[in-house]
């Protein structure tokens, strides 16, 4: 855990080496942010405020995933800033949005519309240029009957 209080420009200044931290490194300030990074969290107790991060993987790029779903290999596309992540998955040039995204540590978050219809959340360990998890799910319009499904990938490209 790293804690701080520094003014915001001093905060924003150890941001780079903060953010080369190994992934699920705590940090907390009170006071000041750390300009256009995003807290975690947000604590207010009267005047006084904290905030807290936790420092994300950098799981930004292109990843070969295997296990997602029948339509075989897939191609997961990510885009990063911090914490905040957005992206694709392609199956040949069936591509489509990825659902509710998040990082958390190195624990990556998402869902998408499986070849069913259904949807299907993912559940994968960033660890430097591997991906590891597990598929939950489907869930649909039924009892919730979990299957877990071994995913694994690697990345091709930044």
């Amino acid at each position: 855990m790293v804690t701080l209080y520094l003014l915001e420009e001093l905060n924003a200044q150890l941001r780079p080496i903060i953010l080369r931290m190994r992934p699920g490194t705590r940090v907390v300030s009170n006071s000041f942010s750390m300009g256009d990074w995003e807290p975690d969290q947000v604590i207010r107790v009267g005047s006084h405020t904290g905030y807290l991060w936790t420092v994300p993987a950098v799981a930004a790029g292109q990843w070969a995933l295997q296990g997602l779903d029948r339509r075989g290999p897939a191609l997961l596309q990510l885009t990063q800033r911090h914490q905040r992540l957005g992206g694709s998955l392609a199956w040949g040039s069936q591509v489509q949005p990825l659902l509710g995204t998040r990082i958390d540590g190195a624990q990556l978050h998402f869902s998408f519309i499986n070849a069913d219809g259904q949807l299907q959340a993912a559940k994968l360990q960033v660890q430097g240029q591997n991906l590891t998890g597990e598929l939950v799910g489907p869930y649909g319009m039924v009892e919730i009957q979990p299957e877990v499904v071994k995913v694994s990938g690697q990345k091709v490209a930044d």
